[in-house]
């Protein structure tokens, strides 16, 4: 398991990760809808879970690789 917490988001960040989750707001954690058509294709056993705030709100989103909407959510 790794950490990141971010004080700041953006170019003020140290952390590279941090830099990068300025562009993302909570909707783009949101789960791949239920009726979406998504090509099978296995993308590894890579798994994430986020969890905290972000721009304030409280964001919990679980991440897979499992087909190739999942894996766009996690490169997104």
């Amino acid at each position: 398991m790794r950490r990141v917490e971010c004080a700041v988001l953006g170019d003020g960040a140290i952390d590279p990760r941090c830099r990068l989750l300025a562009g993302l707001e909570p909707r783009d954690l949101e789960p791949v809808p239920r009726a979406a058509a998504c090509a099978q294709i296995y993308g590894g056993p890579g798994t994430a879970r986020v969890t905290g705030r972000l721009r304030g709100e409280r964001i919990s989103a679980e991440f897979d690789l499992s087909d190739a909407c999942e894996i766009a959510r996690w490169r997104r």
